[in-house]
């Protein structure tokens, strides 16, 4: 008997992704993934084929909920004991074994499609799927291994502590190597009826039966009614769903807002969507729609969404006589009077950034180092990849706690939905997308994983009618070219400073019209952020502080950095002596003291160094944007009386 290992993984994960034009679609191609993995890991396992999965691992929690996150990432690595020897029986077993695994993963994930299946649907997938394997008997691991661990000695200068021998680095390189082949078939196969069928009205699957199930009592999803079925469907026959709807980006959007007022925000929706006038350009425009139709008909129309937030910018909602010359239906004074008092209970919340909602990606910095501290000890594997599950499940309930919505957590990888401000009911404590990243944080390093691995996270900030995938490259580009390759000084324990590479924020806000600005957030900077959101200035004070240090920035670039404390402070409110400055004092330190950091956090991307005058600019827009321009609600964070400034 000898030992052989077996790495495997899946794809087309881009391209299948591409298919998403909405965020249904878009949770559904990444669910589809990672039930394909799932299914891999369970096939490996039976008895006929006989391995042992060593990654990725389930969480520890047997009944675990996730909130219908995909948790099982692209590479699986098992290990086997094979009785064969000589090379070509060897070679033929392991390609058996291989062909029955992926056979067995397919046909289990077929059968949580949409019913019924239709005959090629398994033939299809095996085409459709790029799942790739490569074996590596022990002798040529340790062989690979030993090149590795020369190769990694002769290129770094300090080298830390290196295990004997290495496994799944020499399996990942092989890995790496397989990707790089041409796909079978062509991405065409994307538009096959399966995948439209799947795609374009995923509700209809078990899948989604599976993966946007109810979280158990006392759970609660931080969508819950809003996504409901029986509050979102005006025509379902005789269906009846057990699970909830993928959220939409408006929904996103607008979650605290829906929150604070939920009655009045999902009546003054259906109100909308009754509307004879309303109606009238739905049909039309449905009628003229070359896009996928869905088969179930719900609220959350691009007709009743643009009157929704029109009426919530104050837009007028007047009676209108019919006129038989163009077959114009009426709506009645009473009809219009309902609507606009709906209206204004929702306007005392209503905020700009309900227009607006987060995609986030999210990568591990540093795995490689942690990857390579398990050394070939299996069951330090094992745990390892268990603490990525367990962190997978508790990062999943956070992001609901924060009114998140999770697409994928697995291994270092996440991608998820998040409002831009989230108030979980009408009296709670507003939080933002970077209160959640900050708890992301502590979860992760509280799982102690080796090597001490940081996250980085790539941020857009986008209008939820802008289109969905150029959001998706937003984040995705600014993590991997921005958040990736950044470099940062840090201050060591004997007063010097090295450069801290990675572990950041990188952003971009997108306007409706695709305008846009990018900045970057270190971790320190992050806390100091949000301590700048909690001291509760106002968006008025900030606003006039903005415009008075384009005047003045020069000087506090040149001078301000040379002065110790008590000179800055007296430059400060030498230079800041309007009325609104004088009656902020607290409000100036702290907003001046945040921009000398950021004025002194000298950075770099991809070896260019930074531009620290766009980026505070970047962030001072940011943090205006977050703070509210209403006085509704008191419970916002010492706010008050704060008027709308452009």
């Amino acid at each position: 008997m000898k030992k052989y290992y077996l790495a495997i993984s899946t794809g087309p994960v881009v391209d299948t992704l591409l298919l998403a034009q909405k965020t249904r679609e878009l949770w559904v191609a990444s669910y589809l993934l990672s039930r394909l993995m799932y299914h891999l890991t369970v096939a490996v396992a039976e008895e006929d084929i006989g391995g042992r999965v060593l990654a990725p691992q389930p969480p520890s929690e047997a009944d675990h909920f996730h909130f219908g996150a995909g948790i099982y990432p692209d590479r699986m690595y098992a290990a086997f004991l094979l009785e064969n020897t000589e090379p070509t029986a060897i070679a033929n077993q392991q390609q058996h074994l291989f062909q029955l695994i992926k056979a067995k993963a397919i046909k289990a994930l077929v059968t949580e499609l949409r019913p019924p299946v239709s005959a090629g649907a398994e033939q299809f997938f095996d085409q459709y799927f790029r799942i790739v394997a490569v074996w590596l008997e022990e002798t040529e691991l340790s062989k690979l291994s030993d090149e590795i661990i020369s190769q990694i000695k002769e290129e770094e200068e300090t080298v830390a502590s290196l295990p004997d021998r290495l496994l799944l680095q020499p399996l990942n390189d092989l890995l790496d190597t397989q990707e790089l082949q041409p796909a079978i078939i062509s991405t065409s196969a994307g538009e096959n009826e399966l995948t439209n069928s799947l795609f374009g009205d995923p509700y209809q699957s078990a899948m989604a039966k599976l993966g946007l199930a109810r979280p158990p009592a006392p759970v609660e999803s931080a969508f819950a009614g809003l996504t409901e079925p029986e509050n979102r469907l005006l025509k379902t026959g005789q269906q009846t769903f057990s699970y909830d709807f993928f959220p939409a980006t408006a929904d996103v959007a607008a979650l605290g807002l829906y929150r604070q007022y939920p009655e009045s925000y999902l009546e003054l929706l259906e109100e909308l969507y009754k509307d004879p006038l309303i109606q009238e350009e739905i049909a039309k425009n449905k009628a003229a729609s070359k896009k996928r139709k869905s088969e179930i008909e719900t609220y959350v129309s691009d007709e009743v969404l643009t009157e929704f937030y029109r009426l919530l910018e104050k837009g007028s909602f007047p009676a209108v006589a019919a006129d038989p010359s163009t077959d114009r239906p009426a709506r009645t004074q009473e009809k219009a009077e309902k609507i606009l008092r709906l209206r204004d209970q929702l306007l005392p919340a209503y905020e700009d950034y309900h227009k607006y909602y987060c995609l986030v990606d999210v990568d591990g910095d540093a795995f490689g180092l942690a990857i390579r501290s398990l050394g070939d000890d299996e069951a330090a594997i094992e745990q390892f990849s268990q603490k990525l599950a367990n962190f997978a499940l508790s990062a999943a309930a956070t992001i609901n706690k924060y009114g998140g919505k999770p697409i994928f957590i697995g291994g270092d990888d996440m991608l998820f939905l998040a409002p831009v401000v989230y108030h979980s009911t009408a009296k709670g404590v507003p939080t933002t997308i970077f209160d959640l990243i900050e708890a992301l944080d502590a979860l992760f390093t509280a799982e102690n994983f080796p090597a001490a691995p940081t996250l980085s996270y790539g941020l857009s900030i986008t209008h939820y009618k802008y289109p969905l995938f150029e959001a998706r490259n937003a984040s995705l580009e600014r993590l991997l070219q921005h958040a990736k390759r950044s470099s940062w000084p840090q201050k060591t324990q004997n007063g010097t400073t090295k450069p801290l590479k990675k572990n950041t924020i990188a952003f971009r806000f997108i306007r409706h019209s695709g305008s846009y600005f990018d900045g970057y957030l270190t971790k320190p900077l992050l806390k100091d952020f949000l301590g700048l959101y909690q001291l509760g200035t106002s968006e008025k004070f900030l606003s006039s502080f903005t415009y008075k240090l384009r005047e003045i920035e020069d000087v506090l670039q040149v001078v301000g950095p040379e002065l110790d404390e008590v000179r800055r402070t007296a430059l400060v409110a030498n230079l800041f002596n309007e009325a609104d400055h004088r009656s902020h004092e607290e409000a100036l330190a702290a907003v001046m003291q945040f921009l000398f950091e950021v004025q002194n956090t000298v950075f770099s991307v991809s070896d260019k160094p930074g531009n620290t005058r766009d980026n505070s600019y970047a962030l001072l827009r940011l943090l205006r944007f977050f703070l509210p321009q209403t006085d509704g609600n008191a419970n916002r964070p010492a706010h008050k009386n704060v008027a709308h400034v452009e």
